[in-house]
């Protein structure tokens, strides 16, 4: 299969995060009276306004692969009879490995809610602060001021909340950033970023089965300048979500290496098996010396698969879109030089590698290849066939040429039918400016 030729390069150019955003399918003519980023703690990931509670449809999405989203569709539960304005949330770290989300709903929103209606919880505690009360019960913790309702199911995230209000407000906090409330009026939803080791924004997309990704490239996904703003697109096919970020200059990021260099079309899409559970590329140039015989490569990849007793191991991949590196049988790495170009951090090389087709890999367990990775070969039952045409059809919803890749893929038994969820993210960079597209392909229930 040419998968230029499956690919429309007009259809989608560029990007998303975090898959919480999915669920919001139509956020406008936004309030502008409220001060909406007075409650805010200094921490947020990822923001969004929402005008109606309406907007919000959570029958259409996967509740499994969004992160915490359960625990926000349980508090809307609590409060979606009682609202009737704007309300704003937003998703913050809490500690070292956790993370919730906040609801912040102006009293103007909300009029009819009393705490009185938590009388029948149980463990109902109470304290009082100098802006307002705090209630935390088993499950929610609820915090009230004069001008909003707070909610969360992090006790330390609502106690934040007023903590901040009665510093003065969280619109302090958010003031260097004098584009974010007008982004958060027109667009559906935000994310921000910090350039410290506190961001979490690129632990979660793509995901595999809800966990972190542990790959090499780990820390080049999603990383933006500041703020990026996020919107919707439907996918011509609408087998897929797809949400795409505004452009941000990559000279600031990390990413600054390809600011030069030239998208090229998805290379890995031979690897798009059930057997791949995540894999990321990179635009990355090198040079491969075997046998006194230089070949450059354009593309790095890391690729995790499923082998022996479903334990996961890893191929390290260069691909080289002009002349191939012939080695037919597996080679220890100690006759190859691997140079690489760019500022781009690539692990060391594993202890045998082979070529196959225009992909040169490197493993640590030729075995496991050997075993698990015949799907290199011609595609020959209908199983396998109809597998590969579910990740094709995800990856069209992609960039037809990008600069950078990650993929992930989750098996799921739908009363005995075997079904692939393919997510991923895609960063294109045109004229020095990098905009990412992300998609999740739609579960059918």
């Amino acid at each position: 299969m040419d998968i230029e030729r499956n690919i429309p390069k007009s259809s989608f150019k560029i990007p998303f995060i975090i898959a919480f955003a999915l669920i919001i399918t139509n956020c406008t003519n936004k309030s502008k009276e409220i001060d909406i980023l007075e409650p805010i703690p200094a921490n947020a990931i990822v923001l969004a306004l929402i005008d109606n509670i309406r907007s919000l449809n959570f029958s259409l999405i996967e509740i499994q692969q969004l992160p915490k989203l359960e625990s926000l569709q349980f508090l809307l539960r609590n409060i979606e009879d009682n609202l009737n304005g704007d309300f704003l949330i937003s998703f913050h770290p809490i500690g070292a490995k956790d993370f919730h989300w906040l609801i912040s709903i102006p009293r103007t929103s909300a009029r009819s809610w009393h705490p009185s209606e938590l009388s029948d919880e149980k463990n109902l505690k109470r304290r009082s602060y100098s802006v307002g009360t705090l209630w935390n019960t088993e499950s929610i913790s609820f915090g009230q001021t004069s001008n909003y309702l707070l909610l969360s199911t992090s006790s330390i995230l609502t106690e934040e909340s007023i903590r901040q209000i009665e510093k003065g407000g969280g619109q302090d906090s958010y003031m260097s950033l004098k584009d974010l409330p007008n982004k958060l009026l027109n667009n559906d939803f935000i994310t921000l970023y910090s350039h410290d080791k506190s961001n979490k924004l690129p632990l979660f997309y793509p995901s595999f089965k809800n966990k972190e990704i542990n790959d090499k490239l780990l820390n080049y996904r999603l990383e933006q300048d500041k703020i990026l703003s996020w919107n919707f697109k439907k996918a011509e096919d609408s087998s897929s979500f797809i949400t795409m970020s505004d452009e941000f200059d990559i000279s600031e990021t990390s990413l600054n290496f390809l600011k030069h260099s030239s998208s090229v079309s998805f290379p890995g899409w031979k690897w798009m098996v059930p057997e791949l559970n995540w894999g990321a590329w990179i635009v990355s140039d090198s040079e491969v010396l075997f046998d006194d015989e230089t070949i450059s490569s354009q593309v790095f990849g890391e690729l995790c698969f499923k082998g022996r007793r479903n334990k996961s191991w890893k191929a390290n991949v260069y691909y080289s879109k002009y002349k191939k590196l012939s080695v037919p049988n597996w080679t220890s790495s100690n006759e190859f030089k691997i140079k690489h170009l760019d500022q781009i951090a690539h692990s060391s090389v594993n202890q045998y590698l082979k070529s196959f087709g225009p992909f040169l890999v490197s493993v640590i367990d030729s075995n496991q290849f050997n075993r698990y990775a015949s799907f290199l070969g011609e595609v020959k039952t209908q199983t396998q066939e109809k597998q590969y045409q579910e990740a094709i059809k995800w990856l069209q919803s992609q960039p037809a040429e990008a600069n950078a890749w990650w993929i992930s893929n989750t098996t799921i038994n739908n009363n005995g039918d075997l079904s692939n969820h393919w997510q991923g993210l895609s960063l294109q960079i045109l004229n020095g400016n990098g905009a990412w597209c992300a998609s999740s392909t739609k579960l059918n229930n």
